[in-house]
C-alpha cells in the first residue's frame, strides 16, 4: 500500500442527528472535489495493481504455471480508523 493511500480518511458531515460517512476519494477532507488528487491516487493504485499482477505471473512461472485468464483484484477495505 502506498503512503498516499493510508492518509485518506473517511469524511463526515452531519445531516440532522446522523453522521454520514463519505469514502469517495474524489473529495478532500473539507468535502470539496479534488480531481487532481483523485487522479493521482488512481494512478498510484493502478501501478500497484500492475506490479502485483507481474509478481503473480513471475510466481506462477517459477512454479511451472502460466496464468491464462484475466486476474481480477479487489482492494480489501479496512476500518481501523472507525474504531
Amino acid at each position: 500500500m502506498s503512503s498516499i493511500n493510508t492518509d485518506i480518511r473517511l469524511m463526515t458531515r452531519k445531516r440532522g442527528n446522523t453522521m454520514i460517512y463519505n469514502n469517495d476519494e474524489r473529495y478532500n477532507s473539507s468535502g470539496c472535489k479534488d480531481i487532481t488528487a483523485y487522479r493521482a491516487l488512481r494512478s498510484v493504485k493502478k501501478q500497484e495493481r500492475r506490479e502485483l499482477i507481474q509478481k503473480l505471473k513471475e510466481l506462477a512461472n517459477h512454479h511451472g504455471y502460466d496464468i491464462i485468464s484475466i486476474i481480477r483484484l479487489r482492494e480489501i477495505e479496512h476500518y481501523d480508523d472507525a474504531e
